[in-house]
């Protein structure tokens, strides 16, 4: 006597998620500028300090991630250390120097008058 085969269920399909709420990124805040911003209406130049490292591969770093930002850095060697900066900003744009220095990740810049 052969035993019948018995009947597989055929399996339901598990239900596709509703697709998941968008994600915000939120944007990197602007770079904190020490000692304080200059005021816009200034008619001075102005020159950020985004770091000062010991070893040149950090300020190459540096020096590239800002350039990728389209920023214009530069070097400065101070004895043993190489100072990155950007150079020559009128005072009506360090505010947005330091919301694009925010985004491309530097959380604080010094700030000097140019001589």
């Amino acid at each position: 006597m052969v035993a019948a085969a018995a009947e597989v269920p055929t399996p339901i399909p598990a239900p596709i998620p509703e697709a998941a709420e968008s994600v915000r990124i939120a944007a990197r805040p602007a770079a904190r500028l020490f000692p304080k911003a200059p005021d816009a209406k200034s008619d001075k130049k102005y020159r950020l300090q985004v770091g000062s490292y010991k070893l040149v591969r950090n300020a190459t770093e540096a020096y590239d991630k800002l350039s990728k930002a389209g920023l214009v850095p530069s070097y400065e060697r101070n004895g043993e250390l190489y100072r990155v900066v950007i150079a020559s900003v009128p005072g009506a744009e360090v505010q947005a120097a330091a919301e694009r220095l925010g985004e491309a990740g530097f959380a604080e810049v010094l700030v000097r008058e140019e001589r």
